[in-house]
């Protein structure tokens, strides 16, 4: 009970953090157009001209910007955000042992949390990833069990899992400098100490016991005087309070060395006669005993050396006069003597040929025939008669070798062996015959095909003689036939499981024999398998990634509304897998879904069998129970051995010797079934391709798990179109611009997602995805797109993924084969021929902190861009240099100002992606971009790396003005004219990429910053988030992703704007709207940008700016904030009944505008200022977003604001009301006696000066309204809210702001009253609630 207390604490505390912390992100790109007012209202972008001035046109369809906080932007709508469920880290108990390093990754289902947190925290030596949740320990020392509770948590909600943790000691350590030791017999000797760990040893002990003589003492060392030649082996056991630990060692004790003579020849030479017996030669040692002997080179045949050295036999070939080395040794060394040896010679005698009779094939067969013989050596070999073409005799030896070349009968042959012994006879029979089938092979052995979709020919080779007929068992694949050569040639129409044909070759000589093995694939069959039963899934909330039928053999199961494929399936090898978008599919256990899982567990398995759970499955048991599978639980990648298939997740901590297990595993012919998603593991990690634990293993299942998301519904009608599988749509786009066919119209918008969505997530070292798309772009050559040839998105699918491969291409090849694209030269630009090309040392500051979350339109968590005045040329090799503390800290190269992706506009003036990343991965780094750009070193938020030198080879230099380091005069005489086509000028604050040769000529450059600076300090201030923790940035470009401006880090403008941007004098007089506006979207908190203000509460940075640093009006600002725009839009509004739907862009600055202009802009500061505190509780919801502004910004006005904001529509519910209520109502507003009439509004009622017949009513008026009559009524009854039903009504007149009363007499003795205010005005007829008083 307790424990669960202190858990609800925990879970409250949490929430409370979560509420005030305000760490909700909502990004978005959102720009609008903001033209000037010159002589007349220009509206700019998509804005329309009315009698009211420029007004936004009808809304589009919904945009990521339209989520809320609690929203995420899924399937081209705003879904709200769903709390993650079921956490878990696979067990809530774990014990482990000092010194090892575990990994624990999450599992959940719903969003992915955007907080982790433990309570109560962990022990020092295990972390826990706040970003993703994934738990490292590495534990030190011994640690009694506890229990610790893991809460992760969304704008949604919280999930929570428990873990109970122990450490353990370790064993004792010990060994020996080397596991063998010998001893002499008869001599002391002992061992070195053993080598022991940092831990003492109480107790030593051996088994078996050590030889006679030698004994271990209590240190572990073992000596003595052994007396026993041998050799044991022996386990010492150390023991201490951790446990035992054994060492094995060897024991070997030797005897004395030995001393060889052989007294009977002394030092004189032995002559044998081959064939006959010689005396036995004794050898003899004055020292240890030999015990082996050997001789080198090896004693003649016939000849035996005992183990004792004595040499006896018969030698049994000749032998010129030779020395031998006799080597005697014992357990303790050796001992050698110099024998010389002559044999002479024997006649032959007992010639033999094998067995005497050989038959052989002409042509094929080899014959090597050798004889057998006793006595001496042959001089010469003769035969008799004379042999068939092609085979031959050899004197030397009396070998028959060849290839006869024709037929021959049986001949009897006569071998004649000559030496100076005399002659011997031999006789032979040798027949030569036809040849049989042989040298026979087929070009793959391994076949694989695919059902009814093409004709296939395995070739084959014959190097043998002719073949009459050919035949297969089993049969071969319905559609498959011979040809007269053996050819197998067909277009197989049944789906045959892998099976394994024995071919055979026939003529009259006999068969040939040779075995392949056939699959025929048929994928719809498969689906149908997968899919029997099943016609439509609903996965609820657990969002999947796609998983990517890249292999030759893979397919998809299920694919969402957008063809986008949450679960496939491949051939690996000769094994099956299933793969699913998230882990939580793998295994349900109801409904069409379980169907699947089942189905899907039956296909892999190839039946029913014997299936192992990874722990995260274990629940699924009984199901598979029930099916007749046979179930182990709790199984790992080290226990596969027995199974039929396996169920593991994507998302795992499996090492790389365990993954080799699961591919080894499948590719032998077993099942495997995986799930899990990689999109919420990118939010905090790189590489999805070779760091996500499920694409390790990619190469081998064919399967990709992609960090983009689906659907989780699904309807199922048909197999799904074969173009959805990756290598089917490339064979079709190859085919479409080499051999043919063009692929079909309904064809081509398939073959483009399916292949586009690989090039985003497969990186070039997938080569059967890549090598036919690189030989493809070769043909067609790289896209040409410029403001000049405007590239149309969607007119044609197959240019579009023809546009998405070469990105795929440029974005990754290594730096060496990139190439100058051809579009470069339209945007960013061409280097000019004669520019140099430079080695730089240069410093950039690698302290970036970055901004809060919250400012959730700013790219507040964006790399931090330090830029180095330097420029790569396009296609140019840059040789970088970089210090070892950067390398592998996520800080990163970026080739490229122009970072917007334009793949959301449906026209293009410039290629979707002109800019580069490269990770820093080593000290010495190879970059380059193919459109080339300025060169920027990229650090990661709340970096604290210093002051960096970096070392820059082959680049450019761009023009550069610094704040505060660059003088006037060397911007004016050299940055300026600095040869690359982009700039950058860089105040305190705020800096500006822009085209060179917007900046040629501009000569005050100092005082242009320094107005930029002054105005973004001035949105700074304004923000009240202060000190601002990074510099701003503008980058202009032909063409951005979102309107003509839009905010973010960088924040994007549009090329044509730059000269006002840079014109000091235009805007220190004229200003920028959009401009400041966008920057304006830069310092939005979210959770003070009320609902359908994304849009309006960044323009109180303009008019800020506008109207106290450029010093115009509001309506020479913006043509929308003219008064008679005002008081136009105000006027349609209010007509129109004030509905809050409406309440949005410029009609809800207005609602500011007022304010601002009564209270001033400190106001505004201070309410925003107040969201930035993280222990102040802050709204969660728009019901809470409202009435939290209102009380906040009625506080810092010191006036009750909430009469007025209910004017304008906004929600605010009696409970903020009695917040601020007592603060005075601002009853002079602008909106009284113009647009809106106010009701009065009574407090404090009460009643006093109380006798039989009179008494005094009181109350406040604690608002007036807008010309409010009051009448007040009382009476023996309520006439409730009809005047004419109260005994008697008497007028108050006007309402004022004060205490009223009213005196009353006449009344009756001992009884009960009833009394209400009616407040009568053009707001219509308002009486309070009946108030009571009883006479005496």
């Amino acid at each position: 009970m307790q424990e669960r207390s202190w858990l609800k604490i925990v879970m409250a505390i949490l929430l409370a953090i979560l509420v005030a912390s305000g760490s909700y992100v909502i990004t978005a790109n959102l720009g609008k157009t903001e033209d000037k007012e010159e002589e007349q209202i220009e509206c700019i972008g998509q804005q329309i001209l009315t009698q009211e001035g420029c007004i936004e046109p009808e809304p589009q369809p919904p945009q990521p910007a339209d989520c809320t906080t609690f929203q995420v932007w899924r399937d081209g709508n705003c879904h709200d955000i769903i709390a993650p469920q079921n956490l878990t880290y696979g067990a809530e108990v774990m014990q482990w042992t000092i010194g090892e390093i575990h990994t624990l990754t999450p599992s959940f289902d719903g969003d992915g949390p955007d907080s982790w947190m433990v309570y109560p925290a962990f022990p020092s030596f295990i972390s826990l990833n706040e970003n993703s949740g994934e738990i490292i320990a590495a534990p030190q020392a011994e640690h009694s069990s506890t229990t610790h509770a893991i809460i992760a948590s969304n704008s949604g909600g919280v999930s929570t899992t428990n873990l109970t943790i122990s450490v353990i000691n370790i064993q004792p350590m010990f060994s020996y400098p080397s596991p063998q030791w010998t001893f002499v017999l008869g001599y002391y000797g002992e061992l070195p100490l053993p080598l022991i760990g940092d831990m003492s040893i109480d107790n030593w002990d051996i088994t078996p016991e050590l030889p006679q003589g030698l004994i271990i003492d209590s240190n572990g060392r073992i000596g003595g005087t052994a007396t026993v030649l041998g050799s044991t082996n022996h386990s010492v056991i150390a023991t201490n309070s951790g446990g035992s630990t054994s060492a094995e060692i060897q024991i070997i004790i030797v005897d004395e060395a030995p001393s060889l003579w052989y007294a009977a020849l002394g030092n004189s030479a032995l002559t044998l006669s081959k064939g006959i017996a010689m005396q036995p030669l004794i050898a003899t040692s004055s020292q240890g005993p030999v015990i082996t002997c050997n001789s080198q080179p090896q004693l003649p045949p016939g000849l035996e050396l005992a183990t004792n050295c004595n040499i006896e036999g018969i030698a049994t070939v000749l032998l010129n006069q030779s020395d031998f080395l006799i080597t005697g040794s014992n357990s303790g060394g050796i001992s050698q003597h110099n024998l010389t040896l002559t044999i002479i010679d024997q006649p032959l005698s007992n010639i033999l040929y094998g067995i005497g009779d050989y038959t052989f094939a002409k042509q094929v067969d080899v014959v090597d025939i050798e004889p057998s013989y006793d006595g001496g050596v042959a001089l010469i070999w003769e035969i008799q008669p004379q042999l068939p073409n092609g085979i031959s005799f050899d004197q030397s030896s009396g070998a028959i070798t060849g290839t006869a070349l024709d037929v021959h009968p049986t001949t009897t042959y006569t071998i004649f062996a000559n030496n100076t012994g005399g002659t011997g006879l031999a006789s032979l029979a040798l027949t030569f015959v036809d040849i049989t089938p042989s040298a026979i092979s087929y070009a793959s052995t391994e076949i694989i095909v695919e059902s009814n979709q093409s004709y296939m020919q395995i070739n084959i080779s014959n190097l043998g003689d002719t073949v009459d007929t050919w035949q297969s068992h089993p049969s071969l694949p319905s559609g498959l036939n011979f040809s007269s050569d053996g050819i197998i040639f067909g277009n197989a129409n049944t789906r045959v499981p892998r099976t394994n044909y024995t071919i055979y070759a026939n003529n009259s000589g006999g068969s040939f024999e040779l075995q392949i093995n056939i699959t025929v694939h048929d994928f719809d069959t498969d689906w149908s398998m997968i899919t029997d039963g099943v016609t439509s899934v609903d996965y609820g909330s657990s969002w999947p990634s796609l998983i990517l039928p890249f292999g030759q053999w893979s397919f998809p199961i299920l694919s969402d509304w957008d063809q986008r494929p949450i679960a496939s399936a491949a051939y690996a090898g000769q094994g099956r897998v299933v793969g699913y978008g998230h882990e939580s599919f793998v295994a349900k256990s109801s409904g069409s879904e379980m169907t699947l899982s089942i189905n899907a567990m039956k296909w892999a398995c190839d039946g029913v069998g014997t299936i192992g759970l990874w722990n995260d499955f274990n629940h699924f048991e009984d199901e598979l129970v029930a099916e007749g599978f046979t179930v182990l639980t709790s199984v790992t990648p080290d226990q596969l051995a027995g199974l039929d298939c396996y169920v593991g997740e994507f998302w795992n901590g499996w090492s790389d010797a365990q993954n080799l297990k699961i591919e080894t595993f499948l590719t032998s012919g077993h099942g495997l079934i995986l799930g899990g998603h990689s999109w919420y593991w990118s939010y905090s990690n790189s590489d999805v391709a070779h760091n996500y634990p499920g694409n390790k293993i990619a190469p081998t299942t064919g399967l990709f798990v992609s960090s983009h998301s689906g659907s989780v519904q699904v309807t199922l009608g048909s197999a799904p179109d074969r173009m959805l599988r990756t290598i089917p749509a490339i064979t079709a786009l190859q085919n479409h611009f080499t051999t043919g066919p063009l692929i079909a119209t309904s064809d081509a918008p398939t073959v483009e997602k399916t292949i586009s969505r690989s090039t985003a997530m497969l990186t070039l070292d997938f080569n059967n995805f890549w090598s036919p798309l690189r030989d493809m772009v070769n043909i067609t050559g790289w896209t040409q797109i410029s403001d000049n040839n405007e590239y149309d998105l969607g007119a044609d699918p197959i240019d579009d993924v023809l546009l998405a491969i070469e990105e795929g291409l440029y974005l990754r090849l290594p730096a060496e084969e990139l190439i100058a694209h051809p579009s470069s030269s339209d945007f960013p630009g061409a280097v000019p021929t004669n520019a140099a090309r430079v080695i730089a040392n240069v410093t950039v500051n690698g302290d970036y902190i970055g901004l809060p979350s919250g400012f959730g339109y700013a790219g507040a968590r964006s790399h931090g861009m330090m830029g180095t005045g330097l420029y790569a040329a396009a296609g140019e090799v840059i040789n970088i240099t970089v210090p070892s503390s950067i390398v592998d800290q996520n800080v990163r190269i970026q080739i490229g100002a122009h970072s917007d992706s334009l793949w959301g506009k449906d026209k293009r003036d410039r290629h979707p992606k002109v800019h580069r990343i490269w990770v820093i991965d080593s000290t010495n780094m190879q970059v380059g971009n193919t459109f080339g750009g300025l060169i920027y070193i990229t650090f990661p938020p709340d970096s604290t790396f210093g002051m960096t030198n970096i070392t820059i080879e082959n680049a450019v230099q761009s023009p550069r003005y610094i704040a505060g380091e660059t003088t006037a005069q060397q911007w004016n005489q050299t940055q300026r004219n600095l040869p690359a086509p982009w700039a950058e000028i860089e105040g305190d604050f705020f800096i500006l990429t822009v085209p060179s040769s917007e900046i040629r000529t501009l000569d005050n450059t100092i005082e242009l910053m320094n107005w930029w600076d002054t105005a973004l300090q001035m949105e700074h201030n304004l923000s009240g988030y202060l000190p601002w923790t990074r510099v701003e940035r503008a980058v202009f470009d032909i063409q951005i992703s979102a309107g003509w401006m839009h905010s973010g880090y960088p924040f994007m403008a549009h090329t044509v704007s730059v000269a006002n941007v840079v014109n000091l004098s235009h805007m220190s007089t004229q200003g920028d709207w959009g401009m400041f506006h966008e920057l304006g979207h830069n310092h939005q908190w979210m959770a003070a940008t009320l609902p359908g203000n994304t849009e309006t509460t960044c323009n109180l940075f303009s008019a800020y700016i506008m109207t106290e640093l450029v010093g115009v009006d509001l309506g020479a600002g913006h043509g929308a904030m003219s008064n008679s725009s005002r008081e136009t839009r105000t006027e349609t509004y209010f007509n129109a009944g004030s509905q809050i739907s409406q309440w949005s862009v410029w009609t809800a600055l207005e609602t500011h505008i007022m304010i601002q202009e009564q209270f001033g802009w400190q106001v505004y500061t201070s309410a925003f200022s107040q969201y930035y505190n993280s222990s102040l509780t802050h709204p969660t919801n728009d019901a809470q977003e409202y009435n939290s502004w209102a009380a906040r910004i009625s506080n810092e006005t010191g006036m009750n604001l909430i009469p007025f904001l209910r004017a304008w529509g906004l929600p605010i519910d009696d409970a903020t009301f009695a917040t601020v209520d007592h603060l005075p109502v601002w009853n002079n507003d602008p909106l009284r006696g113009w647009v809106h009439d106010y009701p009065s509004i009574l407090q404090n009622f009460s009643v006093s000066n109380i006798t039989s017949s009179s008494s005094t009513l009181q109350w406040d008026n604690y608002d007036n309204g807008t010309d409010v009559n009051q009448t007040i009524c009382w009476g023996l009854f309520d006439g409730a809210t009809t005047k004419s039903a109260w005994t008697t009504c008497s007028s108050q007149g006007l309402a004022i702001v004060g205490s009223e009363h009213k005196d009353l007499t006449g009344l009756a003795t001992s009884s009960t009253y009833y009394w209400r205010v009616l407040g009568e005005g053009a707001s219509g007829d308002h009486w309070t609630d009946a108030q009571t008083f009883s006479t005496n």
